[in-house]
């Protein structure tokens, strides 16, 4: 993902409709968006500020919550990254579960 290199989709299976908070870590020497697109509606852009170093620096990922809203419950398609812009390393995902 970034210069220009694509997007990743992931397929997730949902328990409960509306908004879902993702943890996600990163590594970015310098701030950058993230493109974030839920089930082909329209793209959230969250910035990233710098985590330090990157990984062929030593640098360390870090994780920053965001919050995307307009999951079914079920089966959504989640898209990371914009092959037009310089986003960060993302180095995992994951969907914090809102049940009791």
């Amino acid at each position: 993902m970034g210069n220009g290199a694509g997007t990743a989709t992931f397929v997730v299976d949902i328990v409960g409709e509306g908004s879902h908070a993702i943890n996600i870590a990163f590594v970015t020497a310098e701030s950058r968006d993230l493109s974030v697109t839920l089930n082909s509606e329209p793209t959230f852009q969250f910035t990233f500020v710098s985590s330090g170093e990157w990984c062929g620096n030593g640098g360390k990922s870090t994780v920053l919550p965001i919050e995307v809203n307009g999951f079914i419950d079920g089966v959504n398609n989640i898209t990371f990254g914009n092959s037009n812009k310089n986003e960060p390393i993302i180095e995992w995902f994951s969907i914090v579960d809102g049940s009791t």
